[in-house]
């Protein structure tokens, strides 16, 4: 009786332990609410606002004499309408602001068109319930959006047309049917700090915007996180791309990018590139995602440098990917390959800690010419490196192979053509923990072929028994739950319970 009640605490501890351990999606912070209290009842009602040119400023008795240092200011008016826009300028070019306003209109809250560069500043705004956007920049150089709320648009939150140069910062954007930002031929713009999220297809999304900066934004919930489309010469940095349905971030036709100090974690894809040349993904974290942490598809001459890829289905997919470097990545605990290549060739694996995944570590298929070198391939539940009877003239030295595919005598499988597995000009093969000593190490598969050079110590260190227990834990309370879970209801079958 005593040992079923242990068993029975045990299960509903372990039953409870993950709603602990498990972050959940991020909810929304109320900043609407917040600042709905905060200056509603300061506004002033006010019907739409059309302005045509710069003598319309003071039609209006706006303050202010339309220079740099005293713009005109439009400030604090509640403006609910039927019109097409609740704030409308164009044509002009004299300096205005337009701030603590809250705008409910029928298409566009805000629009601004075809003003002069550098004297636009859309700040700290409500803008709701539009048909189109909650604030659309058009042909306006450099202006800056910032501190706006921009909700519920059946279009953008925000979107800028035609406008390069400009700043987007601060803003929150959320369930906006389409884009929470949206910027095209905006080239040379800043996207920064926005919380981006619950929109219901991206939370930022470029087109046509090179040279561009996207930094520090929060973009969850979204079908897209963050998507550059032939957005060249764009830094995606520091941005939290999470639980979105599709990629976390996504660039398509987007060449020459660095991506870097992103946390795509609980998406569909974490970060992919599709037909993309250099770009660069260095520090990225990349997990828990359902289907790959990193792809690349249809890429070339690529950099994938020390990211993180924990419990994905494939840590980094990569098809019809050419010349690519994947260096000192943490691929680990995938449910199935670490990195697997497909109608891939001439790339570099190196340097790559591939640990606990639960089938391949490496998998290449229709690969050739690649090189799989300096990295540490341990306790795989099947083989560390598998080639397929499609890839040839790949070579693969200097690894540590450490406890792979354990019911196996080889670590590894070869059913490919002319690869070799170990360094010509070093006459050096791999370390292999089962080796005992053997003058040539024999692969698996249909190739028929061996290490004819084993190394008698690891290139790479690997992890011993005392180091992995951490990495283990998440099977002993696995197994514990089964465990305790059997005993719990067998329990109550004899007393008849259930």
């Amino acid at each position: 009786m005593r040992n079923r009640l242990i068993y029975s605490a045990i299960f509903l501890i372990l039953l409870i332990i993950p709603f602990f351990l498990v972050k959940t999606p991020s909810g929304l912070m109320g900043e609407e609410s917040v600042l709905l209290q905060k200056f509603i009842p300061h506004l002033t009602p006010h019907t739409p606002i059309i302005i045509n040119s710069d003598d319309n400023f003071t039609d209006f008795g706006f303050s202010g004499e339309g220079t740099q240092t005293a713009p005109y200011l439009i400030d604090s008016l509640e403006i609910i309408t039927t019109a097409q826009n609740g704030i409308y300028i164009t044509n002009t070019s004299k300096f205005f602001v337009v701030k603590n306003c809250y705008i409910d209109a029928a298409v566009d809250g805000i629009y601004i068109d075809g003003v002069a560069e550098n004297t636009a500043y859309i700040i700290s705004n409500i803008c709701v319930n539009h048909d189109y956007s909650g604030i659309r920049v058009k042909s306006s150089p450099s202006t800056v959006v910032a501190e706006n709320i921009c909700t519920n648009s059946i279009w953008y939150g925000i979107r800028l047309q035609n406008s390069p140069l400009s700043t987007v910062s601060n803003n929150y954007c959320s369930e906006n049917i389409e884009d929470g930002i949206m910027l095209s031929y905006s080239g040379n713009s800043t996207v920064s700090n926005n919380n981006c999220s619950n929109n219901n297809y991206g939370g930022i999304n470029f087109s046509l915007s090179e040279y561009s900066f996207v930094s520090n934004n929060t973009c969850n919930d979204n079908h897209n996180g963050i998507r550059l489309y032939s957005s060249d010469f764009t830094p995606v940095i520091d941005n939290t791309c999470n639980y979105n349905d599709n990629h976390g971030i996504y660039l398509f036709f987007s060449d020459e990018c660095l991506v870097k100090n992103n946390t795509c974690n609980n998406n569909l894809d974490g970060i992919t590139l599709t037909f993309t040349e250099f770009d660069i993904l260095e520090n990225n974290n990349c997990s828990k995602n359902e289907e790959e942490g990193i792809r690349l598809s249809i890429a070339e001459s690529s950099a994938i440098t020390n990211n993180t890829c924990i419990a994905n289905n494939f840590g980094i997919y990569l098809n019809e990917d050419n010349s690519s470097t994947i260096r000192q990545n943490t691929i680990s605990m995938n449910y199935e390959n670490g990195i697997s290549f497909y109608y891939s060739s001439y790339s570099d694996v190196l340097e790559n800690i591939l640990f606990g995944n639960l089938y391949y570590g490496i998998e290449l298929s229709y690969t050739k010419n690649s090189v799989i070198s300096y990295n540490l391939i341990q306790s795989n539940l099947n083989y560390g490196v598998y080639l397929t009877k499609t890839s040839e003239y790949n070579k693969i030295h200097h690894n540590s192979f450490v406890d792979n595919k354990q019911d196996s005598s080889s670590q590894a499988s070869d059913n490919g053509d002319e690869n070799l597995w170990y360094d010509t000009s070093m006459n050096e093969g791999n370390y292999w923990s089962n080796s005992k000593k053997r003058k040539e190490y024999s692969i698996d598969g249909s190739a028929g072929n061996v290490d004819p050079y084993p190394l008698s110590s690891p290139i790479v260190l690997f992890y011993t028994t005392s180091e992995t227990i951490y990495s283990k834990i998440t099977f002993i309370l696995f197994s514990l739950s089964l465990i305790s879970l059997g005993s719990f209801l067998n329990y109550f079958r004899k007393k008849k319970i259930i």
